[in-house]
Parts: structure tokens; sequence; C-alpha cells
């Protein structure tokens, strides 16, 4: 599972975070974040729900269509 980075960027951007403050908000390390937007590492399905659960949207509205 890849979380989309258009479709999270946008949801930052109309919620004015920060990925310092999505990380807070997800309780997940800013490095472990990166990673994901980057492609280095794929996340585990807590740690989408966990960003999901910080924008307030359900996981589908965050993850990359395959």
């Amino acid at each position: 599972m890849r979380i989309d980075n258009k479709k999270l960027s946008v949801l930052m951007a109309d919620r004015g975070l920060y990925l310092k403050d999505l990380c807070k908000m997800a309780n997940i390390s800013e490095i472990c974040f990166r990673n994901i937007r980057q492609g280095k590492s794929i996340p585990k399905p807590a740690t989408v729900g966990k960003i999901a659960r910080a924008l307030n949207v359900n996981v589908q509205e965050i993850i990359a269509e395959e």
C-alpha cells in the first residue's frame, strides 16, 4: 500500500499543515514520513491509518491507485 503524494499534499495544504505538524498529529517520526513520501519505504497499514486519522479522511483517500 503506497500513499499518493499528490493527494497527501493537497490535503495537507487544505488544512494548513506542515510535515512536522502532521507527524506530530499522526504520532510518527519525520524521518519515517519522509521515507514514505520519497518511496524509500512502504508504510504499514497501521501507519497509513494514523496519517488518515490525522487528516480526518478515509484511508482510501490517501492511498495510490495501483
